[in-house]
């Protein structure tokens, strides 16, 4: 105790011409002076106390003091029953530093005789006691031990009641060690309202003070009688149970066991007397043993929730401290109580074991954790930790429950912007989802990418008017390049875009697709009008300079139907490039027949209405629809030249140019193009001037 000491004040009492006070080194206050000069008295009429007296403590609470007694016979006085009793006064304060209260017994001092009671007038100071660490006590035989673990089982087995032990003949002597050993065992709290008395023969108690625990000798008979509504001892079954078990290897081992220290640092502010004995001392071999399994902490919880009575206690504190590292481990009631008592579990813990603490909250209950955001500072730093430690799925799956976080989860947790499962949620959800997508740039580009095949059926069109068109169609131009049994999945979003030509001519215009299966979807989902080309080149043409690979021979001839449509109408300022990029491959189609009603029907309300005799030649159609368009809008004659991979379908298109109003001038430009050509091409020119010679 590191040389620690304590100041006790004494008292005298013996049999002067009537029992009185002989000296004092304290002046106490009236009610309690009458106290101990009436315990200071004999206990019993007629007892017969050895030589070796009794013990008598109780506590003086007017005057702060706990009082121990040894009481001795006096033969020496000529009247019947007299005795000398030397009290000692421990201040309240300092009976918590009495590690072992059995360092007393060395203190008390026996009259030599006659009055003369410390006639020394230094023995009537106060008396200076170092403190020392409790040593081993150990039982003088088995009956010994038998006989405590009887006291303290009904002791605080039973702790609103008075218990009475008889004290076998042979442990007489051992008993005042024992007693105060037992006591050495309570906390300060405890120890300041327990009474005790290791002899007498009559119940000691009054009304206002009852006596916790009193010896009778084994030479008394009718115990029972003289001692009504008590609980004895001596009657009482051997116990075996694990909180005895834990108090006698203390008795034992007392600076092994540490539970002490731990009644001592746990009962400060326990008010419920030895009733607390038994919970404290199971929840510290719980403690001591490491708690680690959920039933072991609901019990330690339970203990703490039974002793603390509602109140912010020290056991509280030690406890939750502990549980708090082991959140794992808590049930839903555990937590809860923890919870409700953050304010007695230190910030360091707490910042430790965060993010353990409030996944298991959230695991039980979303919810909590909105509310401990707004409970205080401890909660807060709690619910955060949840959000920053949750795996996605398991913290979109709360947030669907509970949308108070959503703003701050989001926030905290970019990451969940590019999750299936937040685009998959309730409408709430991600609307929050969307909102906040919106607010942060850097995880906009992975939300949206991530919501295209996520989100619902509603969300494209939140999407493009939030984001902006052409920042959406950028990444649907990029979804539209995956895997083509996904292309249904964005019908949706596609629909939706057809709302925003522009941004989608801007997309096509800027390379911003450089699939062309992502062209194909894209007009397997739109009217080939819908992209405006004011000025400049069609951004379709643009589009189809730079994009890489193809689609299925069924999506390739729609597409070139589609191109051709696009040709043929009114929107387009690169007819031409359209053409030639697509005419052949719908020739083809059209001539196997090869070409679906939906292919064919994107295209064919733009061409010229077939004749009775043409109207099963979709090829002529095809080409008299094409070659009119040349004709009429005088497209570029060297573009005419480079349509029709073989001579058959470009003699089609020659033919039916020559048939229409302004095609024999339209020819002869033909005809003076193919002249500058490589010799390759003369056998197209000597079609244009067969047709020509037979036609001018």
């Amino acid at each position: 105790m590191g040389g620690q000491q304590i100041i006790i004040h004494q008292a005298a009492h013996g049999y002067v011409e009537g029992h009185r006070e002989l000296w004092s080194s304290l002046r106490l206050k009236p009610r309690d002076a009458k106290t101990v000069l009436v315990y200071s008295d004999t206990s019993g009429s007629g007892l017969r106390i050895g030589e070796h007296g009794y013990l008598t403590g109780y506590p003086l609470p007017e005057s702060g003091y706990y009082a121990i007694a040894r009481t001795w016979p006096a033969p020496e006085v000529q009247r019947s029953g007299a005795v000398w009793t030397h009290t000692l006064l421990v201040e309240f304060a300092d009976v918590a530093s009495l590690r072992d209260a059995s360092a007393l017994l060395t203190l008390f001092r026996r009259p030599l005789g006659g009055n003369a009671l410390f006639d020394d007038q230094t023995h009537r100071e106060p008396i200076e006691l170092a403190i020392k660490e409790a040593s081993p006590f150990s039982f003088n035989s088995p009956a010994s031990e038998v006989w405590y673990r009887q006291v303290v089982s009904c002791l605080y087995g039973k702790p609103d009641s008075k218990v009475v032990a008889v004290v076998p003949y042979d442990e007489t002597q051992d008993v005042s060690r024992c007693v105060l050993t037992l006591w050495s065992q309570q906390w300060p709290r405890l120890r300041r309202a327990f009474r005790f008395c290791t002899l007498t023969s009559a119940d000691r108690s009054t009304e206002n003070a009852a006596f916790d625990l009193q010896l009778v000798p084994e030479s008394e008979r009718g115990v029972r009688s003289r001692f009504p509504a008590v609980i004895l001892a001596n009657e009482a079954h051997q116990t075996s149970e694990t909180w005895v078990n834990h108090l006698v290897e203390d008795l034992n081992r007392p600076s092994m066991t540490g539970l002490r220290e731990f009644l001592q640092q746990a009962g400060a502010d326990i008010s419920l007397g030895r009733g607390a004995l038994v919970p404290l001392t199971r929840l510290h071999m719980l403690l001591n043993s490491g708690v680690s399994s959920q039933n072991s902490w609901s019990e330690a919880i339970s203990h703490v929730e039974s002793l603390s009575q509602g109140t912010a206690s020290t056991i509280a504190q030690i406890v939750l401290n502990s549980a708090a590292k082991d959140a794992r481990l808590l049930d839903q009631d555990s937590l809860e109580f923890l919870l409700k008592n953050l304010d007695v579990v230190s910030r360091d813990v707490l910042e430790q074991s965060s993010a353990e603490l409030g996944i298991a909250v959230w695991a039980n209950s979303p919810q909590r954790i909105a509310m401990l955001y707004d409970e205080s500072q401890k909660g807060r730093l709690i619910a955060d930790a949840a959000l920053d430690a949750l795996p996605p799925e398991d913290l979109v799956a709360g947030l669907a429950d509970t949308h108070r976080l959503a703003d701050v989860a989001f926030s905290r947790r970019p990451d969940l912007l590019s999750s299936s499962a937040v685009w998959q949620s309730n409408p709430a959800l991600v609307e929050k989802a969307l909102q906040a997508a919106t607010r942060n740039p850097t995880a906009e580009a992975a939300a949206i990418a991530q919501m295209i095949f996520a989100g619902p059926p509603s969300l494209p069109v939140h999407a493009f008017a939030a984001f902006g068109a052409e920042k959406v169609w950028q990444h649907l131009a990029i979804a539209l390049g995956g895997p083509a049994d996904r292309h249904s999945d964005l019908l949706p979003w596609l629909t939706a875009g057809a709302s925003y030509p522009g941004a989608l001519a801007h997309v096509l215009a800027s390379h911003g697709v450089s699939d062309r299966r992502t062209l194909v979807a894209i007009a397997q989902a739109t009217s080939p009008d819908l992209v405006p080309n004011d000025y400049g080149d069609d951004p379709w043409a643009i589009a189809l300079q730079t994009a890489n690979g193809s689609g299925s021979r069924e999506e390739e001839i729609y597409f070139c139907c589609y191109l051709l449509a696009r040709a043929l109408g009114p929107r387009s300022r690169n007819i031409a490039a359209l053409v030639e990029s697509s005419l052949s491959i719908v020739y083809d189609a059209a001539a196997a027949p090869s070409l679906s009603p939906s292919a064919w029907g994107v295209v064919e309300p733009r061409l010229p209405r077939a004749s009775y005799r043409q109207q099963w030649d979709r090829c002529q159609q095809l080409l008299t629809g094409i070659a009119q368009l040349y004709v009429r809008r005088d497209l570029s004659t060297s573009s005419f030249c480079r349509l029709g991979r073989t001579e058959q379908e470009f003699l089609g298109l020659v033919d039916a140019a020559s048939k229409e109003w302004g095609g024999r001038s339209y020819l002869r430009g033909v005809k003076r193009e193919l002249r500058g050509l490589r010799p390759n091409d003369f056998d197209r020119l000597r079609i244009v001037e067969k047709v020509a010679d037979s036609w001018f």
